[in-house]
């Protein structure tokens, strides 16, 4: 009977060794998971500061837009009053009937020469 009891307290010891082992081992692998999970939440961390520079960026980005859109606004209008006080001159200094006679002149002139062209390019054509 004594070998039986001795092989097995043999297997007892082997077995108690082979849980330590693996004791051991789960334990480090504890602590592998622990600064895994703490990187992890360090690199959230990280990705959540980079969606509220994200999200102020946007807010500037709009209020860029929305500041070039009002100078554009602001550059026509500015432009319009120019364009409308330069005519309101040239109405003034010439007059209404001037210009007319004008406009009616370069009005005639042009289309007689459309009329002109027109005629000499369907001469050479029979039709």
């Amino acid at each position: 009977m004594e070998p039986k009891s001795q092989s097995a307290t043999d297997q007892l010891r082997d077995t108690h060794f082979v849980l330590h082992s693996e004791l051991q081992r789960m334990n480090a692998i504890s602590q592998t998971l622990g600064s895994t999970s703490k990187n992890y939440k360090d690199i959230s961390d990280q990705y959540d500061d980079y969606g509220s520079e994200f999200s102020r960026a946007g807010k500037f980005l709009r209020e860029m837009r929305r500041r070039i859109s009002m100078q554009d606004v602001i550059f026509y209008v500015c432009f319009y009053i120019f364009l409308a006080s330069a005519a309101w001159l040239f109405l003034k200094r010439f007059g209404v009937k001037t210009i007319l006679s004008w406009f009616l002149a370069i009005f005639y002139y042009l289309l007689s020469y459309v009329f002109t062209y027109f005629d000499n390019e369907t001469q050479g054509q029979d039709l």
